[in-house]
This record gives C-alpha cells, structure tokens and sequence, in this order.
C-alpha cells in the first residue's frame, strides 16, 4: 500500500466483483503492476457499489466519494466526472509507525529508498512487500489482518478540511485524522504524544482546532475505493479501538508518516478479522502497553535507527498485530 493499489483491489476476484476486476485489467499499464497508482481512467471501475466493503453502521460510506475524478478519453465513463466508491475496510500495518510508506522494490527488481528495512515485519499488509501465510510465525488466529474504520467526510477539494471552531470533522475523533508534527521525520513516533494533542480540550469527541503549521484534519479516510495510500486504508494496533489518528502530511492525503486508528460506530470497540478468517470484537479497553514509548529506534528518516524486532511495546493490541514477533497471544 502506498502510491499503489489497496488490498481491497487485489482481492476482488475472490469477492464476486469480476466486473469491475476485469475493466481495471484493461487498462493493463496500470494494473498489471500493483505497485503504480490507480489512474483517473481507471477509477472509474471503482464507483461501486461494493456491499461486502461497508459496515451498514456507517451512513457515510454508504455515499459515493466526495473526491471527483475526470475520466480521459477511454472506458465506459470517457469524458465524465466520476465519484468512486467508500470503503470501511481498513489492512494492518501491525505495531508499524516508522516511514509506515516505505518502499522495497523498483518495477525493474532494484532496491527503491528502502527508508526502513524493518518496518514491513511489523505488520501483514504494509506497502511494497508482499507476504503469504508462511510469514505469520506467531499463528494465523493471534494475528489481525483486517479492521473496520469509520470514513471520513470530505469537503472542500475532496481530501482536506479545515479545522476551525465553528467547523469540525463529522464524526469526530473516529473519522478525522489530526495534522500532527509528531509524526514527522526528525521526530520520534510517541502514541501518547498522539492522544495528548488531538483531542479538543473543550470537546474530546472531537479533534483539537489546530494553530500551527498544519492547520489541517484530514478527511481522507476510505473516501478513495482502491487507492492504496495508508491514511486511506490502513491501521496500526497502537492506540485503542475508537482513537483518534494522527499523521504528517495529511494535507494532500500523505502517508509516509503516521498512526492511524480503527475505529467505528459499535459502541465500546469495533469488529476485526484475523488471519484465519475469525471474526472477532476489539473492545476499546483492551491492552495496549505503554503508549509513551517509540515504536523502536528514533524516526530521523536516515535509515540508521531500525526499528526494533521481537515483541510489541504497545500490550495485546500491539501483539495481535505484529506476526513474527513471537507472541503468542489472543483475545
């Protein structure tokens, strides 16, 4: 996941959607490689809607993107304006914080900025790496692979919306993301650094009105069906269920640096699939260690800080999400 196809693409031929996978397989430039990006042109075999994709205690997802796409001279919708589908699907990056965007392999098989080489271990489905289940040491029912997460409600241009007293995120804290700079490179990725700032003080059902740099929530949050940009479809078992998320370049949908939450309307937590196919609910209270350490190493974006291997500092949470690190643990 990152400039590339989300999971919830590659996954269609098994989720009765042979329609829409064989029109993205005509544009064969651009989806023959999972790792490039969904093109306008090809967005519009993404409209939907896709049922199996969203949570019916959602009524925004339900809506088709506020994020226009102009549609090229090929396709169906040639020349037309197109609004893909939401999605409430969310893909586990584990206990994974650091450059959460890293990438692996170039088209061509180089080595492309690999920022972190560790990072990808920590979780099931994080951008450029590809795994099977022989990957999953820790147990396919001790590992989260998928999680529901509230969608956002864009306005504006789409992908952003300002933050301002009188103009919240709807939703609150389960749907906007906060523009934090403790997420940037050159800062440490601190969780409690995440719930101590994003919250309205006057409010915590909402997210702080920001007055720095980033005066920005994002609004980003599976309003785009198939772009595989974290912020848009995946989550980290860092913060508890029903957090809010927090991230650095959040303004144009960013994704490099940051913590993203599940989340949901259910009270008191939300549901999840692990990687044997269980179905199970994540309560809000559950374990998750000690939120005011870094997730390994410093976040200097240099590479020479790797983070860390072995067990998770964030509790039951953590340790549901992480497949490798030899914790055995379930709910």
């Amino acid at each position: 996941m990152s400039t590339m196809w989300g999971a919830d693409v590659v996954i269609f031929p098994y989720m009765e959607q042979t329609a829409a996978w064989n029109g993205l397989q005509s544009f064969s430039s651009t989806t023959e490689d999972f790792n490039t990006g969904p093109t306008n042109d090809a967005m519009q075999f993404l409209i939907g809607p896709f049922p199996p994709y969203r949570c019916p205690s959602d009524s925004e997802v339900m809506k088709p993107s506020e994020y226009v796409r102009t549609i090229g001279t090929r396709g169906p919708f040639a020349g037309e304006s197109i609004r893909p589908a939401r999605s409430s699907v969310k893909w586990s990056l584990g206990d994974g914080i650091w450059n959460v965007s890293e990438a692996h392999l170039s088209n061509n098989g180089a080595v492309a900025a690999i920022n972190n080489p560790k990072t990808y271990t920590r979780g099931m489905f994080t951008a450029w790496h590809y795994k099977d289940f022989a990957f999953i040491q820790d147990g396919t029912s001790n590992t989260v692979g998928v999680s529901e997460a509230v969608c956002s409600d864009a306005t504006g241009n789409g992908t952003t919306v300002l933050v301002t007293a009188s103009s919240r995120v709807k939703g609150g804290i389960t749907a906007g993301t906060f523009a934090s700079p403790y997420t940037a490179a050159g800062n440490p990725v601190t969780p409690s650094r995440c719930l101590d700032n994003a919250f309205d003080p006057q409010d915590r059902t909402r997210l702080r009105r920001n007055t720095d740099a980033l005066p920005w929530a994002v609004a980003w949050r599976g309003q785009l069906f198939g772009d595989g940009r974290v912020s848009n479809v995946g989550f980290q078992t860092v913060l508890p269920p029903n957090s809010p998320s927090c991230g650095n370049n959040v303004q144009s949908g960013g994704d490099s640096w940051g913590l993203f939450s599940a989340t949901s309307h259910h009270p008191g937590g939300v549901t999840v699939a692990f990687m044997d196919g269980a179905i199970r609910f994540v309560t809000d209270t559950i374990n998750t260690g000690d939120l005011s350490l870094t997730q390994g190493g410093h976040h200097e974006g240099t590479g020479t800080h790797p983070v860390q291997s072995g067990g998770s500092n964030y509790g039951v949470w953590g340790a549901l999400g992480t497949p490798q690190a030899g914790e055995s643990l379930s709910l």
